[in-house]
């Protein structure tokens, strides 16, 4: 049997946004799905005849913007699936260019091309699928 409002005690307050949290009109989504999804029914919408320039205009705009966000939310994806991946080449070449500097001194050639794979890890890595400098072979 359901209550109504009136015989619910002080702590039970129905609140309408307990509920899913949805998008407000116009707003982006964040999920790769979503925005394919908003990407797919605005080209859709560009098809259509009839409609008024403002909105034309508004839908070109917000495709735009979807297609921009969709680039940066997959290269956010690429960056954490390897985050882990990029901080373990980061050591290796870190110890590895210890070693090197002992051994050659700071001008060897060796150390230079240590000191390039580094600024490629840092720098370039981010965006791009793990290649790992060693061919993946452990020295034993």
């Amino acid at each position: 049997m359901k209550r109504s409002r009136t015989d619910r005690g002080p702590h039970e307050h129905h609140d309408s946004e307990s509920g899913p949290k949805r998008l407000k009109k116009g707003g982006i989504p964040n999920s790769i799905g979503k925005i394919k999804k908003e990407i797919r029914n605005l080209t859709r919408l560009k098809k259509v005849e009839g409609l008024p320039p403002t909105v034309v205009l508004e839908n070109e705009r917000k495709l735009e913007m979807l297609q921009q966000k969709l680039v940066t939310v997959r290269e956010g994806a690429v960056s954490e699936k390897y985050k882990m991946v990029r901080f373990f080449e980061k050591r290796k070449l870190f110890r590895k260019l210890k070693t090197a500097r002992n051994t050659h001194g700071d001008d060897s050639e060796e150390v230079q091309t240590i000191r390039e794979q580094i600024n490629y890890i840092v720098v370039c890595f981010k965006n791009i699928q793990h290649r790992s400098f060693d061919g993946g072979h452990h020295k034993d």
